[in-house]
């Protein structure tokens, strides 16, 4: 009974020090066409510690990505939230930078923009951006 009794404390002990992190996506496409098409993005939103909404939003612009090019097979191209934007975080010599925007402790909340063609014309991404941010604006809660 006093091992049952240890290991019910343990598990709520480490449930209260977990902090839920929630990562989701979501795919935005321009309303402006530049020659005829319109750009569509793939955004993850990993929220910060403690974020159930957006609130204090960061919205970080992949850039130039030869993926749809070079790697036609990977839908996402050759930069990702997870393989491209975080392991730089991860490695960064910024201890300021991994403080406000990495793991647990990160202070915002990232949304990451994935051009579904990366090489596109830099007119549509960029209304696929204006969207992007629309959509931040509107989904935000709170003024920050």
């Amino acid at each position: 009974m006093k091992n049952i009794f240890t290991i019910a404390i343990l598990v709520i002990f480490c449930l209260q020090n977990v902090e839920a992190q929630t990562v989701y996506s979501q795919t935005i496409t321009g309303i402006k066409q530049h020659l005829g098409a319109t750009a569509t993005v793939m955004l993850t939103i990993d929220l910060a510690a403690g974020h159930s909404d957006i609130i204090k939003p960061l919205i970080v612009a992949e850039g130039f990505d030869l993926g749809a090019v070079f790697s036609p097979e990977n839908t996402r191209g050759m930069n990702t939230y997870e393989e491209t934007f975080r392991t730089s975080l991860q490695f960064s010599n910024s201890t300021e930078l991994r403080n406000l925007i990495y793991e647990n402790n990160k202070q915002y909340d990232i949304i990451y923009v994935d051009w579904n063609n990366g090489s596109d014309y830099l007119q549509r991404n960029a209304y696929a951006l204006e969207e992007v941010i629309k959509w931040v604006n509107a989904m935000k809660v709170g003024t920050e």
